[in-house]
């Protein structure tokens, strides 16, 4: 019989975790901050912002302290760099962004291998 390695599928889930929270967060929060206040949007607006602190809840609590930090400055660089759009300093928190996710990658390693100790 072919057992499923378990290394190799928590080396994924490590890998692929901090993607899945920027595919689910990201857009909820470039969305909120592209709309405006008022009526409709206004409350589509407050809905996307409680979307963004359940996901940041979320990592935090699957995560740990690690990960759930290195998601949240993440999330703080794609704002910044939606802030400065239009000028070419909007490229310094995408790099930070990136940057961030890697953290975010070894954490989730790092309690990985803690966890297998």
């Amino acid at each position: 019989m072919n057992q499923p390695d378990l290394r190799a599928a928590s080396l994924t889930s490590a890998l692929s975790e901090p993607y899945a929270y920027i595919v689910l967060q990201w857009p909820a929060l470039l969305g909120a901050l592209a709309l405006d206040n008022d009526g409709w949007p206004g409350i589509t607006r407050i809905a996307l912002f409680v979307l963004v602190a359940l996901l940041q809840i979320s990592a935090w609590r699957r995560g740990g302290a690690g990960f759930g930090n290195a998601m949240f400055a993440a999330t703080l660089c794609a704002a910044t760099a939606w802030q400065l759009y239009p000028s070419a300093w909007a490229i310094a928190p995408w790099s930070g962004a990136l940057l961030l996710i890697l953290v975010a990658q070894m954490a989730t390693l790092r309690r990985i291998q803690l966890a297998a100790r």
